[in-house]
């Protein structure tokens, strides 16, 4: 708002009045430039996620790799004097923690993890698509070279990490 306040002098002094607060326009452009910037942060982030997610679920594959081979290695007993192998069964969607040297979906000790929705297991190049790992030296029961691994796909984004485990029972995460 412009008030003109006349002087004597003849000379007219100007005082601009602000007004306190907000227009629409003012607070419609602000919303505006918020939309924009969160829908840009929310894609970048979600890109990221599901990147992550990948990793997060074959490092917890690799986990459960290395507990049933501890689990053996230390020579655990479920309740009883005699100490059990210990392996991991793989499914598309699910992999699954056992004791014993081959794999009983009846089993009350087996321990089930599910993948997410966007997560699968293919590929499976494994002897009886589990490993089992040998009693003291922790090493792959019947370990062949040319079964030795799996892929992880990401279904959304097509993103893959080969898990290969060796004789010793190492396990190598490599992108595709």
């Amino acid at each position: 708002m412009l008030v003109v306040f006349p002087k004597a002098s003849g000379v007219a002094k100007f005082i601009i009045k602000m007004k306190k607060g907000l227009t629409v326009i003012e607070l419609l452009i602000v919303v505006g430039i918020l939309a924009i910037l969160l829908t840009l942060g929310t894609v970048v982030f979600s890109s990221f996620a599901r990147k992550d997610q990948l990793l997060v679920q074959a490092k917890e594959i690799e986990s459960i790799l290395n507990e049933a081979r501890m689990k053996t290695m230390a020579g655990f007993s479920l309740g009883g004097d005699e100490a059990f192998n210990f392996g991991v069964y793989f499914q598309t969607d699910r992999y699954i923690l056992f004791p014993g040297s081959t794999y009983d979906s009846q089993n009350a000790n087996n321990q089930e993890f599910i993948l997410p929705t966007t997560v699968e297991i293919k590929s499976i190049s494994l002897p009886s698509e589990s490993i089992v790992f040998e009693k003291i030296t922790g090493e792959v029961m019947g370990f062949d070279p040319q079964q030795n691994n799996f892929i992880l796909n990401d279904k959304r984004s097509q993103e893959e990490k080969k898990m290969s485990i060796n004789q010793l029972g190492t396990v190598k995460i490599e992108d595709l």
